[in-house]
């Protein structure tokens, strides 16, 4: 798929909602819906309960699904379960929501990206993932669901325990110097062509992405992520900075939000949608962004 088209499809219907098939991976239209098979996931025994965030997310597609959610008294908290579907021929990080084993509804397309490797990652380990979720009433159905999930100061902690960054190590120590030069000097950006041949000659690394991610016009969110971290730390230490330094400038707003907004921006979020994301004003988001970016470029 080329970057035009995946970035039209997203801006078409980021929440997939609407009439349009290709928007809900299961809308209940006949034979173009999309349902998986019952053996595309399997519940590993163990069980991982993400800590209650501050990022609360309505759900996409709750309308398609509000007989599931007849039963529970608005104002409720639930325990939901996050269900990877990359066999989802609408979009291969596609992260479903469950109550016992009912559709609820899925993860908007930005988040699920975020979130879907982390919930493989964890799944592969042997264990399946929850998270805190309130019943709402909506206009266009009785009830409809938020979930709460961690903001980008404790994605990086969940990824760690998921698996993510062992993995992407293991895929960085394969890149040729050539390669880690170009990622770390770009920043991630416009990688050369040979250094997206190798990452995904090296793609099996990171199982939990999916495959066709890595053919796409621009890196995984989740490699691009570690890579401007590495970027970040290979820029401390050019400059010299002490480990007090690096410990101070980590806890600012500038360094800890900054690279995230620009993530999110280049992914096609709105900017309501990645202040959301990463927790922090939408008033201060371009200002963030053009700080950190300023500092990047001295």
């Amino acid at each position: 798929m080329s970057l035009f088209n995946r970035r039209s499809n997203r801006q078409q219907d980021e929440r997939w909602m609407g009439p349009d098939p290709t928007c809900d991976p299961d809308h209940g239209y006949g034979e173009e819906s999309w349902r998986r098979a019952p053996g595309d996931y399997v519940r590993p025994k163990r069980r991982v309960m993400l800590q209650r965030g501050s990022v609360r997310h309505n759900l996409s597609g709750t309308n398609f699904y509000c007989r599931a959610l007849d039963h529970l008294r608005w104002g409720s908290e639930v325990a939901v379960e996050l269900v990877p579907e990359p066999q989802n021929p609408f979009d291969s990080t596609a992260v479903c929501v469950e109550l016992d084993g009912t559709r609820l509804g899925y993860l908007g397309r930005g988040f699920a990206e975020f979130w879907h490797p982390i919930v493989r990652g964890f799944n592969a380990a042997g264990s399946y993932v929850r998270t805190s979720a309130v019943i709402i009433r909506e206009d266009y159905c009785d009830n409809s669901i938020d979930v709460f999930l961690p903001d980008w100061s404790e994605w990086d902690s969940v990824a760690r325990q998921s698996g993510l960054m062992t993995a992407f190590d293991s895929l960085w120590a394969q890149l040729s110097p050539a390669a880690q030069s170009d990622l770390i000097n770009g920043y991630g950006r416009q990688p050369r062509w040979r250094t997206v041949r190798e990452i995904s000659e090296h793609r099996h690394l990171l199982p939990a992405i999916p495959p066709e991610r890595f053919d796409e016009d621009q890196l995984p969110f989740t490699v691009l992520h570690y890579v401007r971290q590495r970027a970040i730390e290979e820029y401390e230490r050019r400059e010299g900075w002490t480990t007090d330094q690096s410990a101070q400038y980590r806890d600012h707003d500038v360094r800890l939000s900054g690279p995230r907004i620009e993530v999110c921006l280049d992914d096609d979020l709105t900017l309501d949608q990645t202040a959301i994301a990463v927790a922090v004003p939408k008033s201060d988001c371009m200002k963030l962004l053009g700080e950190y970016q300023a500092l990047m470029t001295r």
